[in-house]
């Protein structure tokens, strides 16, 4: 199973929390940390030393546990990603010994910058080790450490794209006036294109290796358009509306027609939906931020009752409605002062119709599930003064207790986009900025996170199909946005 949830066209609310919470986050590079093999039934590989007792069958050099090499796959019995390299372009060759210097050691190749000779420091690794294996205690998470330094992806900006250049390992698909939510199943990927303020959303499916993008029909309500979208087998469920209220409806891949099945006519927004085999369960609020009320919704997958679950105050995170197995989760922005901001987990049985909070409050900005996990990206919260706090990054949700276990750290918030396949999660980083990134990384934290692309202002929605990765890129001010994607 493969699900994807991307935030673009989610309306002027959550952009204005979003914001205000960038706002206030500063930033010191954060990345992710080398996992070594276990050795003597410990992780000593580029853990710091004083001597070889504190190494296992390893020696201390310079400073790290680590072996003497001659090449780089004299190293690979340590890891995957070690190499051999100079031990003077260790950060630690200040605590390297005469003969030491003259030396190559293994060291991990996400901590060698090959364009400086120079490594990042080990004492960050083998901390970010410790602290991955340390589960979800909160002193061990905030230890993750910016201890590795990937290759950098091929860069992708504006000029670029509206100049028909693209790099090699990307391709250019095609081109909206605006494109709103963005989804995939398996081999397409479908779209919202709302080409104006007085205009009715288009959703649109490109169907792989090539396409073409084909429209599944004019969806009603303008304005705000078709909110969000999720797939399920043959079908396609979406929210529209006029900016007053919203209409939960489905639309058959087959043939492009389109069923109502909800309706709350005092709702502007719907954030997010999750399906079961014969409901559909969505997310609505009543446009007032913080100080508003959102409301879990349920109608039938063929027209029927709608019913309002469970009222809570606040605002809904958007994409955060999950469904496993008879449980429905879901995350709340709350603001327990003027200038603290957290997000909360909350979690309902399909049959009740009482969410209770679980978990401690995190960061939360997306939520996905494979199935048998949660994943979520976090964002810095802010604590009473308005500083930010808490690590950003990727992480898993302990399904016991809520609490969360940070695979991938990340150096600025992660808001733009999750996806995640049987194997692996992909992410943007830095949605905020004018170095906006896509990334991967498995999902059991193994290895390095791969850098996909770089370099470009902002995204609108990621999603992946069975062979590749997409996502838009908003470019000037006419809202055009370019599909994009990288085969995986």
């Amino acid at each position: 199973m493969t699900q994807t949830l991307s935030l673009s066209g989610l309306g002027p609310a959550f952009l204005a929390v979003t914001l205000l919470m960038l706002s206030t986050i500063t930033g010191c590079a954060r990345a992710t940390t080398p996992s070594g093999d276990p050795i003597d039934g410990q992780t000593h590989w580029l853990a710091t030393c004083k001597s070889k007792a504190d190494c296992g069958s390893l020696d201390c050099i310079c400073g790290i546990c680590s072996s003497a090499c001659a090449a780089d796959d004299t190293c690979t019995t340590l890891n995957k990603d070690a190499v051999c390299r100079s031990a003077k372009t260790l950060s630690t060759a200040s605590k390297c010994t005469a003969s030491a210097k003259q030396s190559s050691v293994c060291v991990s190749s996400v901590l060698v910058d090959e364009s400086t000779a120079s490594a990042v420091d080990a004492t960050a690794a083998a901390d970010a080790t410790t602290a991955a294996d340390g589960g979800s205690d909160a002193a061990a998470t905030q230890a993750l450490a910016d201890a590795s330094v990937t290759a950098a992806g091929p860069k992708l900006d504006c000029a670029g794209l509206m100049a028909g250049a693209v790099p090699a390992g990307l391709e250019l698909l095609d081109t909206f006036d605006g494109l709103g939510s963005l989804t995939a199943d398996d081999t397409s990927v479908y779209g919202t294109r709302i080409p104006g303020p007085a205009s009715s959303a288009t959703i649109w499916r490109f169907s792989e290796p090539t396409g073409p993008t084909q429209a599944l029909g004019t969806q009603g309500g303008t304005g705000v358009g078709a909110q969000v979208l999720t797939p399920a087998v043959g079908e396609l469920f979406f929210a529209t509306s006029d900016g007053t209220g919203v209409v939960v409806a489905e639309v058959t891949l087959a043939d492009g027609t389109s069923l109502n099945l909800g309706l709350a006519a005092t709702f502007p927004n719907v954030s997010s939906i999750a399906v079961d085999a014969s409901q559909v369960y969505w997310m609505a609020d009543d446009g007032g931020g913080s100080a508003g009320t959102a409301h879990l919704m349920r109608s039938d997958r063929t027209p029927g009752a709608t019913a309002m679950l469970a009222s809570l105050p606040g605002q809904p995170v958007p994409g955060s409605l999950q469904l496993l197995g008879n449980t429905l989760y879901f995350a709340m922005y709350e603001m327990p002062s003027a200038s603290a901001l957290q997000m909360q987990l909350y979690r309902m049985a399909k049959g009740s119709s009482t969410p209770t909070a679980f978990g401690p409050p995190s960061g939360i900005s997306i939520l996905v599930s494979d199935g048998t996990n949660l994943y979520a990206t976090l964002i810095a919260m802010r604590d009473q003064l308005g500083n930010p706090k808490g690590p950003t990054g990727v992480a898993r949700v302990n399904l016991q207790d809520g609490t969360m276990k940070l695979l991938f750290t990340q150096p600025k918030p992660s808001f733009g986009g999750l996806a995640v396949d049987a194997t692996d999660l992909y992410w943007v980083s830095g949605a905020d900025g004018a170095d906006t990134q896509v990334w991967r990384g498995h999902k059991d934290a193994s290895g390095q996170p791969m850098n996909l692309a770089r370099g470009f202002a902002g995204i609108n929605g990621l999603t992946q199909t069975k062979k590749a990765v997409y996502w838009g890129i908003p470019c000037g001010t006419t809202a055009t946005t370019y599909l994009v994607r990288t085969a995986k």
